[in-house]
């Protein structure tokens, strides 16, 4: 038979163990969103980069297409004595 001293301290010690265990876990979630976070912000720092990147070579696939329509822009056709009409 267990005496209540037994008990009591059958109890602390299970109080404390189940307190370090939970400490343990907390810690342990802790420290994964902080990895997490670390890993999101990573993301979002390559997903800035490749929209300016993006951004920069749309403008420079622009601005050759427009060169390349004025070179190839037809020159307006004379009008003859009678000032263009048919």
């Amino acid at each position: 038979m267990m005496t209540l001293f037994a008990y009591e301290t059958n109890a602390m010690v299970s109080a404390t163990q189940s307190r370090l265990r939970a400490e343990a876990s907390f810690k342990k979630v802790q420290a994964k969103k902080e990895a997490d976070s670390e890993v999101l912000s990573g993301l979002a720092a390559d997903a800035r980069a490749v929209d300016e990147k993006t951004a920069k070579l749309r403008a420079l696939r622009l601005a050759r297409d427009a060169a390349a329509e004025a070179e190839q822009a037809p020159e307006p056709k004379s009008q003859g004595k009678r000032g263009g009409r048919v």
